[in-house]
This record gives structure tokens, sequence and C-alpha cells, in this order.
């Protein structure tokens, strides 16, 4: 009884934990709906469930009432059981669906036309970033748009998506083979990285 408690507990837990893009969809509306009704009758099911244990457990019989079960516990078990799978199918559906949902939803801005974007590399400055520390080139550079970066160090060598994922990145190849890399999420520098060969 206690896993189910807990299961119960963490499906309640992850419906209240700011899924949001399900309620708003009208398609993840009704499985919320369903999934929140689905979730009633089983707290119902594991109360009853659990009052009939303690009641057998209280027995003063002394014939082993702990180990004892009726066919009716069994099949309310089973019974119990089968409804966890299907509520188990129908939120992984429901999963499915939401991220379907928030893919279909996500947008990309393109970024701004740059002016004069073939601007040669300011190899100095750049070289100037290797003499300074780290959390210094981060917080000098946070929130610059692509704009500001191309007026301060010229075009960089390549420009990339971030291998993560999340952003992208301007890498700056020196002639020492040392590396300048500016990551760019939501197009505002978050990191200005150096790299040494």
């Amino acid at each position: 009884m206690g896993v189910l408690g807990l299961l119960f507990g963490a499906v309640l837990g992850w419906i209240a934990s700011g899924n949001s893009g399900a309620a708003t969809d009208s398609a993840a509306g009704t499985d919320y709906s369903l999934m929140a009704s689905a979730i009633q009758d089983l707290s119902g099911e594991i109360r009853e469930l659990r009052a009939a244990q303690k009641t057998q457990l209280a027995r003063p019989d002394g014939i082993g009432g702990q180990q004892r079960q009726s066919a009716t516990d069994e099949q309310d078990r089973l019974e119990l059981l089968g409804r966890l799978d299907q509520l188990d199918q129908a939120m992984a559906e429901m999963v499915l669906a939401v991220g379907k949902n928030k893919a279909a939803n996500v947008q990309y801005a393109a970024a701004p036309p740059l002016v004069q974007p073939d601007r040669p590399v300011n190899a100095a400055a750049l070289q100037e970033l290797h003499l300074k520390t780290e959390i210094d080139n981060d917080l000098v550079h946070l929130n610059w748009t692509y704009q500001q970066v191309l007026d301060e160090y010229g075009k960089p060598s390549r420009s990339n998506p971030s291998p993560g994922g999340l952003g992208h990145k301007w890498y700056y190849e020196l002639s020492d083979g040392s590396e300048i890399i500016f990551w760019f999420v939501h197009d505002r520098v978050s990191r200005a990285m150096a790299i040494e060969d």
C-alpha cells in the first residue's frame, strides 16, 4: 500500500507541477480532466483498501490475520493494479501530447540583420580577453547583442548552434591557436570564454 500511496502522490505532484501547457490545449485539457477523474476514483479505492487492511490487522484472533487475504481482497488488488496500468498509459499519452503541443508552439525569432557583417577581426582586443578572468569576461559581455560583439571584435571565424542545443556560439580563432567563444542565449551573450590551445 505504501508504494501505491507514493505513486498516487507522484501523479498528483506531476499534474500540479506547472503542467499548464496541457490545460490550455483543448485535447490536452480533456486528457487532464479524464486523468483527474481517474485519480479521484483511484484515491477512493486506495482509501478503501487501506481501511480494509487496518481492519484486518486489528483483528484480535491471533491467527496471523496480517498474512491472510480473502479472495475479494486479492481481486480488489488486481483490479487496482489494472487501473494503475491504465493510468500510467494515459499519463504517458498525455505527456507525449503535451510535448508535441509545446514543440508545435515554439517560435524562433530570426536575429536582426547585422550591419557591416564582414568587419575585420580585432585580434588585439580578443587577445586581451585571455589576460582577464573568465568571470570578468562574462560580466563585461553579459547581454551583449550580436551587433555589439561584431562591432567590438569583428566577424567570427565560424558561427554554429551550440552543440548542447541551447543557443548559438560565435568562435574567434586566434593565430596562437587559442580561441574566444561568445555564447548567445536568446540572442544575448551569456558567456564569453577564452580557450587556450
